[in-house]
């Protein structure tokens, strides 16, 4: 009978091969982004295609997505209202709704946080907006949702201006 020389190291081989592939497979290597950042799971991207019920999900359950990280692309607005002394920014698109059918707005507000401000782009641009889902107060009563900022793009390739779902 004939002994095999690699009898004893086939089952090592084999421990070792599973315990990569599980490492793999169980985030010993952790996804990357472009950057080579570690993906954030908290990342929600607003996509075009789903843009107004992504939107509108976001609305209605503020709950799920306080805290969590979103990232959009949308026509940069400048707006002051009367019950505001500042200005104020949004991300939008436009949707069905308004006066004409296709002139209501969809997106979010935006801004810097005031540790960390940064510049605005100029009204009308197509910008990439990343930042944290957060509630604001306005003079005590009316609660509204926001974005509070990490990263404001100008970006020279356009998407769908209005969207429909």
């Amino acid at each position: 009978m004939r002994k095999n020389k690699f009898a004893g190291t086939i089952p090592v081989i084999t421990a070792v091969i599973i315990a990569v592939t599980a490492s793999v497979f169980t985030g010993g290597c952790a996804k990357a982004n472009k950057t080579g950042e570690k993906a954030d799971r908290d990342l929600v991207e607003i996509r075009e295609k789903m843009f107004i019920a992504q939107v509108n999900d976001v609305y209605l359950n503020p709950a799920i997505y306080l805290g969590k990280t979103l990232r959009l692309e949308g026509i940069f607005k400048r707006d002051q209202s009367i019950e505001r002394n500042t200005p104020f920014y949004s991300v939008i698109r436009y949707g069905a709704g308004g006066c004409c059918g296709n002139d209501g707005q969809v997106g979010f507000e935006v801004k810097w946080p005031e540790d960390r401000a940064g510049p605005y782009p100029v009204a009308d641009s197509w910008v990439e907006a990343t930042g944290v889902v957060n509630v604001g107060n306005e003079d005590g009563n009316n609660q509204y949702l926001y974005l509070d900022l990490s990263s404001l793009t100008v970006l020279n390739r356009w998407g769908a201006e209005y969207v429909v779902q």
